[in-house]
Formats: structure tokens, sequence, C-alpha cells
């Protein structure tokens, strides 16, 4: 880890409401199950400074040589607008949702232009989790014959199993295992706090 990524941890378990953690309140996540630990990047969307300091480093992991880069919902959106402007590649993204236009009657998952046959194409995300959310895009664009890598600005840790799962290429900016050492240097948790959510988060690699 360079001296920026140290100073970028140090700035991001500053930012107001991005870790949060209760194991008295756990919240409800989409796989019906409840997780004391939620990291939420889209409160860096408010700060300006560090958004784009996290885009310029993530930029820096991704192959040049792809053709395409691709937003997955709305949390990949800034930052693969910010890579594909600073790579100077085409941008579309892909929506967690199909949405129906009764004109042409058909479902879309693509904002932009389809690409190609054969194209490759660096899928964006903010948080690498239980890789459910990448799956389905995968699935999508294999149908189309577009080979895809995935890069992200967070990561709970378990990229090489679920990449291997997938038979995809992932890459993180930020990893689980060295944000929360910060945040527990900070006195934001403690030891016990970790071996919870640890025990938690070991499970991430089973849902898919």
């Amino acid at each position: 880890m360079n001296n920026d990524t140290k100073k970028l941890y140090g700035k991001l378990i500053n930012v107001a409401g991005l870790i949060y953690f209760s194991s008295e309140k756990p919240i409800q996540c989409a796989l019906k199950d409840f997780t004391p630990i939620f990291f939420d990047f889209k409160k860096l969307l408010n700060h300006p400074n560090i958004r784009t300091k996290v885009a310029f480093e993530l930029s820096k992991l991704i192959d040049k040589n792809v053709d395409y880069i691709c937003g997955l919902g709305g949390g990949g959106g800034y930052y693969a607008s910010y890579i594909a402007d600073k790579l100077n590649k085409p941008l579309i993204f892909f929506r967690r949702n199909e949405k129906k236009f009764k004109i042409c009657d058909n479902n879309k998952r693509i904002i932009g232009i389809v690409p190609p046959k054969n194209s490759t194409m660096a899928l964006i995300d903010d948080v690498f989790a239980t890789a459910i959310t990448a799956r389905e895009a995968l699935e999508y664009f294999k149908k189309l014959n577009i080979r895809c890598k995935i890069y992200t600005v967070f990561s709970y840790g378990h990229n090489k199993i679920l990449g291997q799962k997938l038979n995809v290429k992932v890459k993180s900016l930020i990893m689980y295992k060295h944000l929360i050492g910060y945040a527990s240097l900070a006195g934001i948790l403690n030891k016990n706090d970790i071996k919870l959510i640890t025990r938690h988060v070991n499970k991430y690699d089973k849902y898919i």
C-alpha cells in the first residue's frame, strides 16, 4: 500500500455515515439476512475532493486495453463516468432492474449504445460484496459475447474466490480488512466488534 492509499484510508474513516456498525440494530440487506456492518460509499458523493481522489486512484487499476467502461447501477455511475473520461473510452450504464419502454415493447438494461460482439468491458461498481449484482451483469453481457473485468471502489475481501466462481478478474481499490483496521485505530471499532463483523463478512462468498 503506497502513501497515497494510506492517506485515502485516513480520509475515508472520517466521512460521516460511511461506516455503519451496530450489533444491537443490524440492518436487513437484500438477501433477507441481517448485517451489523454496512459501508455506504455513496456518502462520498457529498465530498468532491475525496470522491475525485478515489476515482483517480481506481482509474489506475483499469486495464488500458478495455474497449468500454460500464457503470453498474447507481453505485458505479460516477466512478465509471470519471474513468471513461480519464481513459477516453466509450461509456454505458447497466441498470439493476429492467426498464420497459412501451413504444418499442422491449426491456432495456443498458443506458447508451450496446457494444459490439467480442468487445472487452470494465464493469465499475462502488462495493463488491456477494457478487450477486455483478453476476447479473456478467450473464447479460456474456449473451452478447462481451468479455468483462470487474473493478470496484471497495471490497469485502472475497475477490479471488468469487472471481473464480464467476470466471472473471476482480480488482478493488479499498479492502475491508484495511479499512476496519484504520477504524479500529481511530476508536470507531474495537476488537470484539471486528470479530462479530468478520464472522458475518466471511459468509459473503457463499451467496452465489
